[in-house]
């Protein structure tokens, strides 16, 4: 008697012990970036701003250029509604060449972890995007 409940312990035991394995192994393969997934994210990027650069550009406020660097940041982030943007009063600098912008940001990693991040797009004068970094 005593030993058939034994057994039943340890059988249920190895079932929760696989399933939590074989759980973490499931979330493991999904939640890093492969080098297949980091090419599909580069290559998002270059289409995005491959459309954006055939547009016209209307204006050249300085509130336009932050918001399309922020655009440009989310479309490269493996998970995009995790983005969270630190404000600050001088986002945007005039340069004799054109438009910086500049912000920090955190977002999710491919840990699932919040990383801490720093935006830099550089625009032309025209409000053409001349380099986009996102560290």
């Amino acid at each position: 008697m005593i030993l058939d409940k034994i057994n039943k312990e340890i059988v249920i035991a190895l079932i929760v012990a696989a399933g939590l394995f074989w759980g973490l192994i499931f979330y493991l393969n999904n939640s890093t970036m492969s080098p297949e997934g980091l090419d599909a994210m580069m290559e998002r990027q270059a289409d995005y701003e491959k459309r954006e650069s055939e547009k016209p550009k209307k204006t050249n406020s300085s509130t336009k250029l932050i918001t399309d660097c922020q655009i440009r940041l989310k479309s490269t982030l493996r998970n995009p509604s995790s983005l969270e943007l630190k404000f600050s009063s001088n986002q945007a600098t005039n340069t004799s060449d054109g438009t910086r912008v500049s912000f920090p940001y955190s977002a999710e990693n491919g840990f699932g972890g919040m990383a801490a991040g720093h935006a830099v797009c550089v625009y032309d004068t025209s409000g053409n995007v001349i380099s986009t970094q996102f560290n």
